[in-house]
Formats: structure tokens, C-alpha cells, sequence
């Protein structure tokens, strides 16, 4: 299953998006629930980069790059249309961007 989750198995890619609203993280999210943020743009995560071991899935660190100032409360992964929501994080205590 998290093979299939990840693209691991050739199923589609996974795309990360931060957000920019307070959302409450469920099972029952959907995209609507979330603010994305366009600046910095979202980064396709592909599937053959994770590395899975004994059920922990791991992929390089990714940097995202901004020229906006604002709040962001997490990050939602979404299928490669960015339609579906597979699970989201919240940050700590939000990430204040500068400008």
C-alpha cells in the first residue's frame, strides 16, 4: 500500500503543496479544506526517488523557494493533478515567510 501510495510501483507521482490557512488535519480532508500556496509553486515528488524500508517511506529533503511574505501552517501531498489530498502536516508553530 505505501508503495502504491508513493508512486513506488509506477501508479502516478505525488506532489507537495504548501498551505497557507489553519486547516484541521482528518482522514476526511479534501483540497478545498486547504489554502494553497502559489509562491513558492508546489514540487512533484517522484515516485522512484523514495526509498521504502521496512514500511518507512523516506525522500530527499526538498527546498522551496519564495519571493512573497506570508504565513504557512503545512504541507498537504496530493495525487499529480493536485485533486485528491493523500495526507497533510502541520507545522509546529507556522513558518513565517520574508519577503
Amino acid at each position: 500500500m505505501l508503495a502504491r501510495l508513493l508512486n513506488y510501483s509506477a501508479t502516478g507521482d505525488v506532489t507537495i503543496h504548501l498551505y497557507s490557512n489553519d486547516a484541521t488535519i482528518s482522514d476526511t480532508n479534501v483540497i478545498a479544506d486547504f489554502t494553497l500556496v502559489t509562491d513558492p509553486a508546489s514540487i512533484s515528488l517522484t515516485g522512484t526517488s523514495w526509498s521504502i524500508t521496512d514500511g518507512t517511506a523516506s525522500y530527499a529533503q526538498q527546498t522551496f523557494t519564495y519571493s512573497t511574505s506570508g504565513t504557512v501552517y503545512g504541507y498537504v501531498i496530493t495525487n499529480a493533478a493536485g485533486t485528491i489530498v493523500m495526507w497533510a502536516e502541520e507545522f509546529t508553530d507556522g513558518c513565517k515567510l520574508a519577503a
